[in-house]
């Protein structure tokens, strides 16, 4: 076979097919075609140019600086005059619109009058705070940002604890963060005579000490071998030495230490 008889071979085309191209050629000269028939307007040449801010202001008639200058609040003196000017002109001076169009009127620009939407957020009654020792899961979970999974978290670290000596220990609640934590604090109290649950120290085992969150297991083998070594604790200041001279493990733990037999 020729190369003419390729090329015819190649560039023939049955019926259906010839049918297909021009609707293609139809359809492509259509969507070609339509976006001129709904606009006439110019397109600006420049409106994919992008341009800086002061640029944009000069460009729209007004200056940057202008704009910012017109924001500024008014001294009461200016305000005065402006007002005077809208009641001679017969019109309603802005500093009254609120009053007659159904809403509140607004103060002055620059007032110092104390409004009570921004008053800040009262402390509930002494009487009525939450006492962080005695209350269950529920109760807790009442209060704002605290959901049913913080109040668990809180009741069994509290268990695990003892209980709660200082307010700052609920920041040991895994999930408990510092913004939610600001939120409850006003609404809780500890009571200044409760006694938290006591670690017998001269005769706790190793599991006991190990579980409780300011001892692990690592700091409890420390205590329970410098007991059996050098005899019972009978102050701080041996719980330190058994702790190689660091203060700051033993200082979280004392007040839930007891050193009776």
């Amino acid at each position: 076979m020729g190369l003419k008889e390729h090329i015819e071979v190649w560039l023939s085309f049955s019926k259906k097919e010839r049918y297909g191209i021009y609707l293609i050629l139809f359809v492509y000269a259509m969507m070609w075609f339509i976006p001129f028939t709904f606009t006439r307007e110019k397109v600006p040449e420049d409106i994919l140019e992008v341009l800086p801010l002061d640029s944009m202001a000069s460009r729209g008639g007004l200056v940057l600086g202008d704009s910012l200058r017109n924001s500024r609040p008014l001294s009461n003196s200016q305000s005065h005059q402006r007002d005077e000017e809208h009641y001679s002109s017969g019109r309603l001076p802005p500093s009254a619109a609120g009053s007659f169009s159904g809403g509140p009127p607004r103060a002055a620009i620059g007032s110092s009058a104390p409004s009570s939407f921004t008053s800040p957020r009262r402390s509930p009654p002494r009487a009525n705070l939450l006492d962080l020792n005695l209350a269950d899961s529920v109760a807790l979970e009442r209060l704002p940002g605290i959901g049913e999974k913080l109040s668990s978290r809180i009741v069994r670290y509290r268990d695990r604890l003892g209980g709660f000596v200082r307010m700052q220990q609920l920041e040991e609640v895994y999930g408990l963060h510092d913004s939610t934590l600001a939120l409850i604090l006003p609404y809780l109290r500890i009571d200044p005579a409760f006694v938290p649950q006591k670690l017998h120290i001269n005769r706790v085992d190793l599991d006991v000490l190990g579980r409780h969150p300011y001892a692990g297991y690592a700091l409890a083998k420390m205590l329970l071998a410098y007991r059996k070594q050098h005899g019972k604790f009978e102050s701080i200041d041996m719980l330190i030495n058994a702790a190689m001279g660091d203060a700051s493990k033993i200082e979280k733990l004392v007040p839930y230490c007891s050193f009776e037999d």
